[in-house]
């Protein structure tokens, strides 16, 4: 199931259709096509679907009818010869009006803010508005503007339905205004089923099929269709309420990105989140690429900590749930390896880079989570919890040496591991050992426990951890060190008790005062 569809470059990812799901980019519906070619399927429409068990099959639907189906679908289904099926409102195409829907999402693209766009968009407002009867629908609308709104949203023309009837794609049913069927009488469905047939069959087109306005249904709406002779109709989630299962159709709802974070990261992640947290680090452009990569890291060591002290508060054997790794990384407080790669992986992933976490070996086996990266044909390490970072993805292909004031280090190459090591005192020492096997969140999930779980497992239950890292120069502690870079020299200030430990972190890090001060406490270290 698709709706909208734009090229990625005329996507505004604050977008109500794009943060509700109802418009995806034509590369993503392209990549979606490719996708089932190269799995061997064989494209149909709703009415021509079979019943063979064996036949791997597929069908494309497109519901409003919104015109740029026909400015950037039509392309890409013609680049393929993949023939699909239109669910077009015709009233809007007919009169080349704009549904109240359409300027509801106008009025919350231009007047709410990030934060509230969620209850706008999927929350009570829309919901409110939905069950609003077609008429009180217009009004509330009118009640929205000053004056007359305007929309760059248009619908198919009738010409345009036609061309791609006779171009081989069908042309469905959809209501003649986006009523919601559940909301009305039997006797009203039927008049608004047969008032969508004439005047599809007007233009020539007679429909067997139909979709579900807003994807609701219940038996009587089924029972109506059935009265009217359709033989198809395309829910969301089948309901499984009567014995025509033709009439009960399961869609799945395509989006931009393929939505198994959950799997891969542990936390769900929605746009406006992601947004908010690019907003707040200071990331105002998102794009596939290196040099973005390379400053998206640098902004997140420059606002976020590697820490202990939320471990530490928390206390011993508090293992975190995605709502608490959201909860550090939105906030801005950070974590461990645990939280911050976690975190950022599920990030670079919504923002639409191929990424997977993978596991390091520190101390102990698999004590470390850390991020590879998939791209361009080649993959890197992305790892920004760890106390002393790279500031960039780290090609594992290449055995490199960098050089940072707090830090040297090389990387050494082998078969599916790759070895960082540090220069201390003259000798090279190995830091981390990463495997290049990609792993889901279950699989590091062991990892995670033993952080909280185990007092043995890294240093967190036994001291302070804390580095951040404004412009590439660190600002850290470690126990009783305060660490401090001061253009390329590093000065390490032994603290003699909480008033110095105070006067430090007023002076350098006063917005983490308090749990610093807090961490120190609990630790028993001052």
């Amino acid at each position: 199931m698709f709706h909208r569809v734009l090229p990625k470059a005329e996507i505004i990812d604050n977008d109500a259709y794009f943060l509700r799901g109802t418009l995806i980019s034509q590369e993503r519906l392209e990549n979606i096509i490719v996708k089932y070619l190269k799995e061997d399927y064989v494209f149909k429409t709703i009415c021509n679907l079979e019943k063979k068990t064996d036949l791997k099959q597929v069908a494309l639907t497109f519901d409003d009818g919104y015109v740029d189906n026909y400015l950037y679908a039509k392309p890409i289904l013609e680049k393929y010869d993949v023939k699909a099926t239109f669910y077009p409102v015709i009233g809007y195409c007919l009169e080349q009006t704009i549904a109240p829907l359409d300027f509801y999402y106008q009025y919350v693209n231009e007047n709410i803010s990030s934060e509230s766009k969620e209850e706008w968009i999927v929350g009570k407002h829309k919901k409110e508005f939905l069950n609003l009867p077609m008429n009180k629908q217009r009004a509330f609308v009118k009640t929205l503007f000053y004056r007359e709104p305007k929309t760059k949203v248009s619908y198919m023309t009738t010409n345009q339905l036609q061309e791609l009837q006779v171009l081989g794609h069908e042309i469905g049913g959809h209501s003649y205004y986006h009523d919601i069927y559940t909301r009305l009488t039997k006797n009203k469905i039927i008049e608004d089923i047969q008032r969508t047939k004439k005047a599809l069959l007007q233009i020539g087109i007679d429909i067997k099929s139909y979709a579900y306005t807003d994807g609701q249904y219940n038996l009587e709406v089924v029972q109506a269709l059935e009265d009217v002779k359709i033989r198809f109709s395309c829910a969301i989630k089948s309901k499984r309420i009567s014995d025509n299962e033709n009439l009960e159709l399961e869609r799945k709802f395509i989006t931009e990105n393929e939505f198994n974070i959950k799997e891969l990261f542990g936390i769900s992640l929605s746009v406006l989140e992601l947004n908010i947290f690019l907003e707040k680090i200071d990331v105002l452009k998102k794009e596939l690429s290196l040099s973005f990569l390379n400053d998206f890291i640098l902004k997140v060591l420059s606002n976020i900590p590697f820490q202990n002290y939320k471990m530490v508060e928390r206390g011993f054997g508090h293992i975190p749930t995605g709502k608490n790794i959201k909860e550090d990384m939105l906030s801005l407080n950070g974590g461990t390896c645990a939280t911050m790669n976690i975190f950022v992986g599920a990030v670079l992933y919504k923002i639409g880079f191929n990424v997977s976490l993978i596991h390091g070996t520190m101390m102990n086996e698999n004590d470390h989570i850390a991020i590879l990266l998939n791209f361009e044909d080649g993959f890197y390490i992305i790892d920004l919890g760890d106390g002393q970072p790279y500031f960039e993805p780290i090609l594992t292909t290449e055995n490199i040496l960098r050089k940072h004031p707090f830090r040297t280090y090389r990387t050494i190459n082998k078969t599916k591991e790759l070895r960082i090591d540090f220069l201390i005192k003259g000798k090279w020492l190995t830091d981390v050992t990463f495997s290049l096997i990609p792993k889901t969140y279950n699989q590091v999930y062991k990892t995670l426990e033993q952080h909280y779980t185990l007092k043995e497992f890294g240093p967190f239950w036994k001291g302070v951890r804390f580095a951040i890292y404004p412009n590439k120069k660190i600002i850290g502690i470690r126990n009783k060190t305060f660490i401090l870079q001061k253009n390329d020299l590093i000065e390490k200030i032994e603290m003699k008790d909480k008033a110095h430990l105070k006067e430090l972190v007023n002076q350098y890090l006063p917005e983490f005062k308090e749990s610093i001060v807090q961490c120190f406490t609990k630790q028993e270290l001052l």
